[in-house]
């Protein structure tokens, strides 16, 4: 296997993730609906998280936190309830893509949703893994910057997509289609924080 053709495998797995609606999308969606700058901060953020635990990937700390998923989980969950209950509070405001609004700390936002983010950790973990080892067999170290990159870069390409598209297309659907799906990413967000926890209330 080649540089390229690892990129293009790696790229393309970590694609898919990053497409499928998670923690990552809702946020970027309740922000960016209501202010561009603030759903690029959440972008920032969100670059900033990642690199972050590529970091502690690359060093082999991050197979330590696999020790501590239930405290990430728990602290993960209340964090979705706090972003997921202010998406519904910023729902019932009645400014559409302005940009004199602000969202009250959307980097921070971005950053710890990343960090706190135990479903990307444990993918990171597993499926990332995996991937990173196909790449070791034929590429050796290399191959960590190749699946880095990739992860990253197809993160930002759907962050940002989500970020620009959102924002444009709220100035079209109108203040009540504004509210309508900042209220729906509020409640997705409090879905994904119950689901955090259901090993706990299910147990």
């Amino acid at each position: 296997m080649t540089p390229v053709e690892y990129l293009a495998y790696s790229f393309g797995i970590s694609l898919v993730i990053f497409l499928i609606p998670g923690q990552m999308f809702f946020l970027s969606l309740s922000v960016a609906i209501r202010s561009l700058r603030s759903g690029i901060m959440v972008a920032l953020g969100l670059l900033i998280g990642q690199l972050l635990l590529m970091s502690l990937f690359a060093i082999g700390f991050l197979v330590l936190l696999r020790n501590y998923l239930e405290i990430l989980r728990i602290l993960g969950a209340v964090l979705l309830f706090w972003l997921g209950a202010s998406a519904l509070k910023e729902g019932r405001k009645s400014s559409i893509s302005d940009p004199r609004y602000k969202v009250d700390s959307p980097f921070a936002r971005g950053l710890l949703l990343t960090v706190l983010n135990p479903p990307y950790i444990l993918w990171l973990l597993t499926i990332g893994s995996t991937v990173l080892s196909v790449g070791e067999n034929a590429l050796g170290y290399v191959s960590y910057w190749i699946f880095s990159c990739s992860v990253i870069t197809s993160s930002m390409l759907v962050t940002l997509i989500i970020v620009f598209v959102t924002n444009r297309g709220g100035r079209a659907i109108g203040h009540a289609g504004v509210r309508a799906l900042q209220l729906a990413s509020g409640s997705a967000l409090i879905a994904l924080g119950i689901a955090l926890l259901a090993p706990f209330i299910f147990q």
